[in-house]
């Protein structure tokens, strides 16, 4: 995908795999800057009984980005999507679902990465590699704190002005 690619591919298949998701969506993605679309479609699936976990990490190298990342996450969790962050700096861009389905590759759960950069993502239809993929998801899981609500509000006034700031100008970033 990318500038110059009609529609957005990466964007249209991974919408594909999350709401074809039945028991299990596990995502780890560095910058989480998602539109509208992405976000029902995690809605939908943790409204349908999916297990939802996004893995985001601690540490970034775009503090803008990684601000924003926690405007969107205070929202999913509400949704019911378990949020799990990374202790260290977390450059992995995977997503598998139900054991049977994975995706590896460059592009970030964002508009930038859908509509501004070039990217290329591998998608995976075996089941051994992808339960294989699941269990480092899970081991990566034993290396994260698990966000809530009380997470939020224990933030400082200025750092929850700068998640949802960062989030309103998440488009252009």
């Amino acid at each position: 995908g990318g500038p110059d690619t009609d529609g957005n591919p990466i964007k249209g298949a991974l919408l594909q795999l999350f709401y074809a998701s039945r028991k299990r969506l596990y995502i780890q993605t560095p910058y989480f800057a998602p539109d509208d679309s992405i976000l029902d479609a995690l809605q939908v699936a943790v409204q349908t009984g999916v297990d939802v976990r996004i893995m985001v990490p601690k540490l970034a190298d775009r503090k803008i980005v990684h601000a924003a990342t926690f405007g969107y996450v205070r929202q999913i969790m509400r949704f019911g999507v378990r949020v799990f962050m990374y202790d260290g700096f977390l450059h992995a861009k995977t997503a598998t679902s139900d054991g049977t389905v994975a995706s590896i590759g460059t592009a970030n759960l964002s508009n930038r990465s859908f509509t501004q950069n070039f990217e290329v993502n591998l998608f995976v239809y075996n089941d051994d590699f992808t339960t294989a993929h699941e269990a480092i998801f899970l081991d990566d899981q034993e290396h994260c704190e698990e966000l809530t609500e009380d997470w939020f509000r224990e933030q400082s006034v200025p750092s929850r002005f700068l998640y949802n700031a960062a989030r309103l100008i998440s488009p252009l970033i």
